[in-house]
């Protein structure tokens, strides 16, 4: 039985505003995941997915986080606006459609308001992989 485990991300949402500035509505969400080896911080993302925030569901409790490297993970998640929480989203046909590389991936986030302010990239998720089949056996023989 396959373990789905969620991929965590943590998220700092920081725009820059004055004191009397109020933060817009947030309405899209951009995944980028890295290749194994790749430092998030300096590299470039081999995929890039954009969804709308609509679709993440919000106000969860968080789910206790995995131990070690996520294998085939199908799901995201952020801290949420609400204290103590956390949003959900699907992002398994992405996340499924990764190549099976040796190594651990990485992924951040960035969230865009509905005034077009695009939130810096949130700090690496935590390692996550995808993980093949095992290898067939051989020299299956029926005996009496």
């Amino acid at each position: 039985m396959k373990s789905r485990i969620v991929l965590v991300v943590a998220l700092a949402i920081v725009f820059a505003r004055s004191a009397s500035a109020q933060t817009g509505a947030l309405v899209s969400v951009e995944l980028q995941i890295y290749n194994p080896g790749v430092d998030p911080v300096t590299g470039q993302p081999v995929q890039v997915n954009s969804f709308t925030y609509a679709t993440a569901v919000c106000n969860q409790g968080p789910p206790p986080p995995p131990a070690a490297t996520a294998f085939n993970p199908t799901r995201i998640l952020w801290v949420d606006t609400i204290a103590g929480r956390v949003c959900i989203a699907d992002r398994g046909a992405v996340l499924n459609a990764l190549p099976i590389l040796p190594g651990d991936y990485r992924g951040t986030i960035t969230v865009t308001d509905d005034r077009g302010l695009v939130s810096p990239r949130s700090a690496a998720s935590n390692p996550f992989a995808r993980a093949g089949l095992p290898a067939a056996r051989t020299g299956l023989r029926v005996v009496s």
